[in-house]
């Protein structure tokens, strides 16, 4: 807000930074991260305005190369459970306390007041319609909520199954892949776990606007910006992960390819676990 005071005021371009979509091993200002992205228009979590990557999935791109290095990097974040974060622990479903034998829907959480939230289109009343679609239209299934880490008692999601009288299950911190590949279809307002899901071949759902939604991989429940060309999940991926975000090398925090941050954040994260595992 204060940049756009400032841009009104001056005439001067407002230039956006944020974190990139596989940030680091684990929240927070001291851990480097290995990727982040610049806008000059906006930015992609505000999804209902102008952005660069909305300006990219304009035209995506055709070229068989690229859509094949796509499909390669999305491979790889799906064999080695690569998130956003990558601090939380694999679990199993018996361990999250997903019932056994019953199939499940997963719904996913954000923090309340959070940017991209507002950004898509959306509010908190969006994730009671989200539960209440979600129970009226699978029934006999396990409702599992997948809570942000830092939404507490903001969970919208807690809130609205409280208010509804729904039982839901709620899994410990966990990394989010079994929990996706599992399930039998994804519920997001506007959270980066929506594209996660497409990339573990799930049914999404959508309740805001993403730069994802309206282009053919998702069923959508909120209003899409008109005229969204439709998109392959590899070109998609390809104009988010590789031509609107930056990767930094770990070391020497010199631009790098997306290949050498994800091979790092391997070896971060298993380098991590040996240190853990000898500590104990």
């Amino acid at each position: 807000r204060r940049a756009m005071a400032l841009s009104a005021r001056t005439g001067k371009e407002i230039v956006t930074f944020e974190d990139g979509f596989l940030r680091a091993f684990s929240p927070g200002q001291s851990e480097p991260s290995h990727a982040y992205v610049i806008d000059r228009e906006g930015i992609y979590f505000e999804a209902m305005r102008p952005n660069g990557l909305d300006r990219l999935l304009e035209r995506p791109v055709t070229d068989s190369a690229k859509c094949a290095r796509a499909r390669m990097l999305i491979d790889v974040l799906r064999r080695e459970r690569l998130s956003k974060y990558n601090n939380s622990p694999l679990l199993s479903l018996e361990e999250a306390g997903v019932p056994r034998g019953r199939p499940f829907v997963l719904l996913v959480d954000q923090v309340a007041g959070d940017a991209s939230i507002a950004g898509a289109g959306a509010g908190p009343e969006s994730f009671r319609r989200m539960l209440e679609h979600a129970a009226a239209n699978n029934e006999g299934k396990t409702l599992v909520v997948r809570t942000h880490p830092a939404a507490g008692d903001r969970s919208l999601l807690r809130q609205a199954a409280n208010s509804l009288g729904l039982d839901i299950v709620v899994p410990p911190r966990m990394n989010p892949w079994p929990l996706l590949e599992d399930a039998d279809s994804v519920y997001t307002v506007s959270s980066q776990l929506g594209f996660e899901a497409l990339m573990a071949d799930r049914v999404v759902h959508c309740f805001g606007t993403t730069y994802y939604s309206g282009r053919g991989l998702t069923i959508d429940h909120a209003e899409v910006p008109a005229a969204r060309p439709a998109a392959t999940l590899e070109q998609v991926f390809h104009a988010a992960f590789l031509d609107y975000s930056h990767y930094l090398d770990l070391h020497t925090r010199q631009p790098c390819s997306m290949e050498r941050a994800v091979e790092q954040a391997i070896a971060v994260r298993d380098g991590l676990k040996v240190s853990a595992a000898m500590s104990v």
